[in-house]
């Protein structure tokens, strides 16, 4: 037997084998979801409703949209009595806010004690009296209340300061401004103690800006051009602060005074439609109108217009828009995955997500609303396995354009979009499947978690929406085998994530733990601020040392000197912040290092306290991976404060796929594909060598 002659064609049968195999093993699928058209509901945004005193609203008789409800709760309600207590807060909002978990909507709550001429004061309090020593100890006393029954449960998206004046509109017949922002400096301080984890929102926010109270805002008279110069010019001029960024706006359209007509700027407006809430919707002057306000404000909801007839559909085209406009929205506008991978192997994952809306989600501070990948079993269209993914990937951080290029006063001919449009955010990243997971073909997607739950809370605006478990399916691979067919998903699978939409939440959500810190001679600050955490939370520390201070290191729950530091909320928490004397340095050096690309800005000395945004940005044949030193995860761009010097390195890895243009599999070559090429050539020129010496 001639060894040498029947090896080469054993070893070229091998080597193809092993081509096949790998690139099995190197194949991604990619796919871009088409964008739900209409509009959706979510939490913290959209239509809002309203309801006064005992007058509980059926929460699924409210049209399709709305997740948030106003209550206008009366005094007399909550306390009548000074003997009355805390107790008794509790049994009327759990009488009133019964089932709202169920029906997956929240309660924004603005205690009054005057509703246009009838008053709600206590009985020991006579109606009217705003300006006595016993009406201001009584309002302290109640917002702290208050704070022990609202700030930790669930049912309450945000606080609406309110009490004093008619509606709580804090404006008449008593002004929280007078003398010298009385009002203002009693409710703000009660307010900020009483609510950590809850965002506030307030009337007039020039007036509690000028006492350290950097809150939100309701108006009123959304849209109304007659308060151009007043509520409107004040709160453009407060969101070009970035407020908008970290507190709501939102408020209602009055339609109890004005004209329609001249309210929304459209003189030449179907003079045939009376100026009310139905007109709003049908008549498109006026629904883009309040469209383009929605968007430049930065706005999340909107009350009083969401009571247009639900059953009347030539209101649903205006509402959808509308809708649309609110909030955030989330569009997937590609993701690729692993077209397959064994029980214990790694998921490959990449997709890019942007905000196509008006505004950040605006959560609860001590809420964790976490990305995850989804596996999805197609039969059952059941999700058999959730997989949080790295916490460094925030979804607070996933803002919409800014500087709306629109105005009604100075450039109503604007293009009606963001000057500045929204960053299109890259997640890469991966998974590791468990061992136990059958073998068997799987459908792939994200989620955004309810923090209650752990299931789906927050749906993208895709078209990709199973009923049956809430979730968004977005390919098919295969879990320990290949795909037999398609990885393409049949948009016939799907359902409506409106008119199929189930989701809840609990009361008594997942396990939180506490926060406390010292610092003696500095100060630390936390990211996301608050003192309870949802367990498993990352909280970004970054401690400030004093003049004639240096920061030393961390001490307690958290060692080294790195900052900012990054804790993991899986315990309670106790962290000291070191101080020791020295001069404080009023520059810090960044190093910036990257291999196979590079980073801008390069290194370079900025002043303290200076944010730096980073981006990388690969050389040909490699993709960006993830930061690594003084900041991590693989948002692109990154944001860095300099309060120390920092070394920073960008990490970039060799593609090893290129996607197809449609979900079919295709992919580059794994670098064990390429090797075997080369074996493979260098097999054949030793057996043309053979050949040449062997003729005659």
């Amino acid at each position: 037997m001639n060894i040498k002659k029947n090896l080469l064609p054993f070893l070229l049968c091998l080597s193809v084998s092993g081509l096949l195999f790998l690139q099995a093993q190197a194949q991604t699928v990619t796919v871009t979801p088409v964008e739900y058209p209409d509009g959706m509901k979510n939490p913290f945004m959209g239509f809002r409703p309203g309801f006064i005193g005992t007058s509980k609203p059926n929460w699924k008789n409210e049209g399709p949209y709305p997740t948030l409800f106003r209550h206008y709760i009366k005094w007399e309600d909550l306390e009548n009595a000074e003997s009355d207590g805390v107790q008794k807060i509790i049994n009327f909002c759990n009488t009133q806010w019964a089932g709202a978990e169920q029906a997956n909507v929240r309660i924004i709550p603005r205690l009054i004690l005057q509703w246009t001429d009838t008053y709600y004061y206590p009985a020991d309090i006579p109606d009217g009296d705003y300006a006595s020593q016993k009406i201001k100890d009584r309002v302290r006393r109640m917002i702290q209340r208050l704070g022990q029954v609202w700030d930790n449960d669930p049912r309450v998206a945000w606080i609406q300061t309110g009490i004093i004046g008619k509606w709580g509109e804090q404006e008449s017949p008593v002004n929280v401004r007078d003398n010298n922002n009385e009002w203002v400096k009693i409710i703000g301080a009660e307010f900020q103690a009483a609510f950590p984890n809850k965002l506030k929102v307030v009337r007039n926010q020039q007036y509690w800006d000028q006492e350290g109270y950097d809150w939100g805002v309701y108006w009123d008279s959304f849209a109304h051009t007659g308060q151009y110069t007043g509520a409107w010019s004040n709160i453009k001029t407060t969101n070009t602060q970035g407020r908008w960024v970290t507190d709501p706006i939102e408020g209602e359209v009055a339609y109890d005074w004005g004209d329609g007509r001249s309210n929304f700027a459209y003189p030449n407006a179907d003079p045939t439609k009376a100026w009310n809430v139905n007109s709003t919707v049908q008549n498109p002057p006026f629904y883009n109108f309040i469209i383009n306000t929605i968007k430049q404000l930065h706005c999340s909801s909107l009350g009083w217009v969401d009571g247009y007839t639900k059953t009347d559909p030539t209101c649903l085209e205006g509402a959808s828009q509308i809708q649309k406009a609110f909030g955030y929205r989330f569009v997937i506008t590609t993701f690729s995955c692993s077209r397959q991978t064994a029980q214990g192997g790694t998921l490959n994952l990449n997709f890019k997500v942007k905000n196509v809306g008006s505004a950040p989600i605006l959560a609860p501070v001590l809420e964790n609303w976490q990305l995850a990948f989804t596996l999805i079993n197609e039969t059952t269209r059941q999700i058999v396995w959730t997989a949080p993914l790295p916490v460094s990937t925030n979804i607070r951080n996933w803002l919409p354009g800014d500087n709306y290029d629109w105005d009604p006063n100075s450039n109503p001919n604007g293009t009606k979009t963001y000057l500045n449009p929204a960053v299109e955010h890259v997640i890469n990243t991966s998974v590791t499947v468990p061992s136990g997971i059958a073998t068997g073909q799987y459908l792939a997607g994200i989620t955004i978690l309810d923090p209650s739950t752990q299931k789906p809370g927050v749906f993208f605006a895709v078209k990709n929406f199973f009923k049956e478990s809430q979730a968004q399916p977005l390919c098919r691979i295969g879990i320990g085998q290949d795909l037999s067919g398609s990885t393409d998903l049949s948009p016939t699978l799907f359902n409506d994530l409106v008119k199929d939409d189930a989701r809840s939440y609990v009361l008594t959500p997942g396990t939180t733990y506490t926060l406390s810190t010292t610092a003696t001679n500095g100060s630390v600050a936390r990211n996301p601020s608050g003192v309870a955490y949802g367990a498993g939370l990352s909280v970004i520390l970054t401690a400030t040392a004093n003049s004639g201070y240096i920061f030393s290191g961390w001490s307690g729950d958290l060692s080294g000197s790195t900052n900012p530091a990054t804790l993991t909320m899986n315990a309670n928490k106790s962290v000291t912040a070191n101080f020791t004397p020295g001069a404080t340095p009023t520059t810090y050096t960044l190093t910036a290092n990257a291999t196979n690309g590079s980073i801008s800005p390069t290194s370079g000395s900025y002043n303290a306290g200076t944010s730096v945004t980073l981006t990388a940005t690969p050389n040909n044949g490699y993709t960006f991976s993830g930061w690594s030193g003084d900041l991590s995860g693989s948002t692109n761009p990154a944001t860095l404060t300099m309060n120390a010097n920092k070394s920073v390195t960008a990490n970039f890895v060799v593609n090893n796929a290129t996607p197809t243009p449609k979900s079919g599999g295709g992919g580059a070559l794994h670098p064990g594909f390429v090797a075997l090429l080369s074996l493979l050539a260098l097999l054949r020129w030793h057996f043309k060598a053979r050949l040449s010496r062997s003729a005659p």
